[in-house]
């Protein structure tokens, strides 16, 4: 008697992948949706998707303070890193952080999606870098499914980067003073030892002095140091071991990885014709 064989029933990309399709909005972010939908309200949706080249002319941009643009970028970011850690990165939460968003457009393709295009600034390994990112969301109830995040060879303008020269001063001021604050502590224990000596008074009056500078720039440091820490993401020379990488177990048709001459190695997704 034949065997009956056991059919399989396939696993929908959605089961697989739950954190990255058809996400529905929450109370907040419903009403950022309606905000946009209203914004959008007059604006023919196009008949068709239209090939690459033809997208920037089609395009519309909004305004970066959009609540519906935050909605969109934190869902990106965190799907992005959900995905990083379920196949590379296992015990690293926030793979990429502290972002920014530079650019936001959209399209509208009649009775199947809106498309949100943008650019990202953030630090991933400790690197500053930009990213291109692709958010689809359904036309009736905005239910978010994520189909592009990549490293591009862009050079970052934001807010960090425009920080980094005077992080730069603020560095180098603060170590030439922490040299200047050790010769002068050296300085102190020699006065010191010496307050017995024939110039008992000026000694004193020299040691008094130098207690005063050093306590100045004692506070000056400080003041630097300070100064430094709230310009620099707590992660940002964060890195993970690339030895501890799950390369072997990432699914290809989701995850590409870097060529040589990006800026950061790594991983870039893109399931545009999968998860749309």
């Amino acid at each position: 008697m034949a065997r009956r064989r056991c059919r399989r029933t396939p696993i929908s990309m959605k089961t697989r992948f739950p954190e990255l399709m058809h996400i529905p909005l929450n109370q907040v972010e419903q009403k950022a949706w309606l905000e946009f939908k209203k914004l959008d309200d007059g604006h023919p949706p196009m008949l068709e998707y239209l090939s690459p080249e033809l997208l920037n002319e089609v395009k519309r941009p909004i305004n970066l303070d959009h609540p519906f643009v935050h909605v969109i970028a934190d869902f990106a970011v965190a799907s992005f890193n959900n995905i990083i850690q379920m196949y590379i990165k296992k015990d690293v939460h926030n793979n990429l952080h502290d972002y920014e968003v530079m650019e936001c457009d959209y399209i509208h393709v009649f009775h199947r999606f809106y498309r949100f295009y943008m650019t990202i600034e953030a630090i991933e390994e400790g690197i500053l870098g930009v990213y291109r990112t692709e958010v689809s969301c359904h036309p009736i109830d905005g239910c978010k499914t994520m189909t592009k995040f990549f490293l591009t060879d862009h050079i970052p303008t934001g807010k960090i980067a425009k920080a980094l020269p005077r992080l730069i001063s603020l560095k180098y001021q603060y170590k030439t003073l922490k040299g200047m604050r050790r010769d002068l502590e050296i300085k102190l224990g020699a006065t010191h030892k010496s307050v017995k000596g024939k110039n008992e008074v000026e000694v004193k009056a020299e040691l008094i002095r130098l207690k005063e500078l050093h306590k100045a720039m004692k506070g000056v440091c400080n003041v630097l140091y300070w100064n430094i820490r709230s310009k620099i993401p707590k992660t940002w020379n964060e890195t993970s071991n690339t030895e501890d990488w799950s390369v072997s177990l990432f699914p290809r048709y989701l995850l590409a990885e870097r060529n040589d001459n990006a800026t950061c190695k790594g991983y870039n997704f893109n399931n545009q014709s999968r998860l749309t």
